[in-house]
């Protein structure tokens, strides 16, 4: 990486970093509005592109894999069951805690 980085080389210059054409970096200093919101499935594409990264990068730092091979949560019950059984049987009111 010897002449990638910054003075000390802790950085990597934002020429090692090819964007395709009509691309432009997002920068917290950017006080623009965003022309168009992403969709909740270009957010899901997202976070599972980052989900990967890590995964693939935590691999090469560290030699270490993760358990399931991914950040994201692994759910350990039914967690919908609840919706599926009525607890408020037919025809009853429900009971407060007012005596």
């Amino acid at each position: 990486m010897e002449g990638h980085g910054s003075r000390v080389g802790q950085t990597i210059t934002p020429r090692l970093v090819p964007l395709s054409p009509g691309a432009t970096v997002a920068s917290l200093t950017d006080r623009r509005a965003p022309k168009q919101l992403p969709t909740y499935n270009q957010v899901d594409d997202c976070i599972d592109l980052l989900d990967k990264l890590y995964v693939k990068y935590n691999m090469l730092f560290k030699a270490e894999g993760l358990a399931d091979g991914t950040l994201l949560p692994t759910w350990q019950y039914d967690w919908q069951s609840i919706f599926r059984v009525p607890w408020i049987p037919n025809g009853e009111t429900p009971r407060t805690n007012d005596a």
